[in-house]
């Protein structure tokens, strides 16, 4: 089966755009560091693939191009493990969480380069504590505001900033539920809120997985 590998070009722009560091925002583990020969150094970082590399690889996109496929924009730069992890549950590790944690890695690295020296990684992860707090109560706000009116519904809150901003962490089979033309039932919801009640939900429980609670 042919397959869209990506350039030795591509995987080490990938990999020093994050400082060598997996792009998993719960690892960030450094990739890249010396062998026990002088003059030798060892790896253990992979340029993955966001959307296959080839049919019937996980998250595989038949809408894209080949050269796409192989290009920058569809790589993540991850340490062995996570790779092995997201390959494994295509599910629950969906292209646009991907899209989020290389945009969320490329930032950090940036910062890091560009902020005073004294910035420390102790800095760092106030920073990134603060920035995930305010997202969570915007993304509350955001949801606890809409009215849920069907049609008020698809034409507002889908098309908003706030959903755009949340949906990237959403589990797909709520994308599917929450984006669905058809209504549904969710357990402990009441009247016509059943979506707010599965997006505050969900919220809850991003905020668990970030270690905000």
């Amino acid at each position: 089966m042919p397959r869209d590998n990506f350039s030795h070009r591509t995987l080490d722009a990938l990999a020093k755009r994050v400082g060598f560091r997996c792009s998993n925002p719960k690892c960030r583990r450094l990739t890249a560091g010396p062998r026990t020969e002088i003059d030798a150094t060892i790896s253990i970082g992979v340029g993955a693939h966001i959307t296959a590399a080839s049919v019937g690889g996980p998250r595989f996109n038949p809408e894209i191009s080949n050269t796409d496929r192989s290009g920058i924009g569809n790589g993540i730069w991850l340490c062995q493990n996570c790779a092995k992890l997201i390959d494994n549950d295509p599910m629950r590790y969906s292209a646009d969480l991907l899209h989020s944690w290389k945009s969320e890695a490329e930032e950090s690295a940036h910062r890091e380069i560009s902020e005073a020296p004294l910035y420390t990684e102790t800095h760092r992860s106030e920073t990134q504590l603060s920035s995930r707090r305010q997202k969570i109560a915007a993304w509350r706000t955001a949801v606890a505001s809409e009215k849920y009116d069907f049609v008020d519904y698809r034409s507002t809150f889908l098309g908003s900033a706030a959903y755009s901003s949340l949906r990237p962490h959403l589990r797909p089979e709520v994308v599917a539920k929450i984006e669905s033309p058809r209504t549904f039932y969710v357990g402990g919801a009441r009247g016509d809120n059943v979506r707010q009640y599965m997006l505050l939900d969900e919220i809850a429980r991003i905020e668990r997985d970030w270690e905000l609670v």
